[in-house]
């Protein structure tokens, strides 16, 4: 989410330019205590006697820390209201995400959420891990998903060409501090996605969390919209892997098998259609839509 400041292929409208008061002052509290319970200390992953999952030597992770320090202040400088107000949303729907995976099998009952360190989130632009933990798999080969949260249309179009510079080189995304149950480890050629939703739609979805109405949040036609995101660029995404790579095709292996775990989940959720209007009058969604077809 700090990529929320990445220069905007299209500059905001007037409107856009607008910042409403809103419950989400009060959620995004609610979101930064809930995600650091939970984010991934990259100190935890330095290798010495006493920690037998150490793989870093302390000046690598010292590096890392710094760079993170250094990078958060660029993003302090740069930082306006609207900018400010698409980070906040961004993590908000974040933590949302991550709870409900876990409580409502929004992405399916194998799906848990992995929070990533700030060094991830800002060097490899990736805001969590979806790890899907299929029976008669051993952890190591359970099937993982990189997602980019954000709530703005403007910032697609710059996710998208780094998603297919690591495409072209047959270098998808790297965590560098994954961590997962006992594993600490570094994980290479995760496949990559850009998902969220805009303002409008997710003053609802923050109303309801707020009152913490379970059955609200359970039901709420944000999960499909957001697996239908993932599924359309996964499907894009493979098509130019076997154009770029026809002799290989690791690439595109590596995203048909995600297609298939989230084309499932989808089947048994067996809910309607997501209603027309939601995706239509959804920017980011839209954004999305428009950007894939010129992938």
């Amino acid at each position: 989410m700090k990529n929320i400041f990445e220069s905007p292929s299209k500059q905001p409208t007037k409107t856009e330019t607008t910042i409403q008061k809103s419950p989400a002052d009060e959620a995004y509290k609610r979101a930064e205590k809930s995600l650091q319970t939970d984010t991934p200390d990259p100190k935890t992953f330095i290798r010495r006697p006493d920690n037998p999952n150490g793989i870093y030597s302390q000046e690598t992770v010292e590096r890392d820390l710094r760079y993170v320090v250094d990078m958060q202040r660029e993003f302090k400088s740069q930082r306006n209201p609207l900018t400010q107000e698409f980070e906040r949303l961004a993590k908000i729907l974040e933590a949302i995400i991550h709870e409900q995976t876990e409580l409502s099998d929004w992405l399916g009952p194998e799906a848990h959420t992995i929070n990533t360190s700030e060094f991830d989130d800002i060097s490899n632009g990736i805001d969590i891990i979806i790890e899907f933990q299929l029976d008669g798999l051993p952890p190591e080969q359970y099937p993982l998903l990189a997602v980019d949260i954000t709530s703005s249309p403007h910032t697609i179009r710059k996710k998208f060409q780094r998603i297919e510079t690591e495409i072209n080189n047959e270098r998808l995304s790297t965590i560098k501090y994954f961590a997962s149950g006992d594993r600490r480890t570094m994980v290479k050629q995760i496949p990559k996605v850009v998902i969220g939703a805009d303002r409008k739609t997710l003053n609802g979805l923050i109303s309801a969390w707020l009152k913490k109405d379970s059955a609200a949040l359970a039901n709420h036609p944000i999960q499909d919209m957001i697996l239908e995101e993932a599924i359309r660029q996964l499907n894009v995404f493979r098509t130019h892997a076997r154009k770029m790579h026809p002799q290989t095709q690791t690439t595109a292996h590596i995203f048909t098998q995600l297609i298939i775990t989230l084309n499932d989940i989808l089947k048994e959720k067996s809910r309607k259609s997501l209603p027309e209007n939601m995706l239509k009058s959804d920017t980011v969604f839209s954004a999305i839509d428009q950007e894939l077809h010129n992938f």
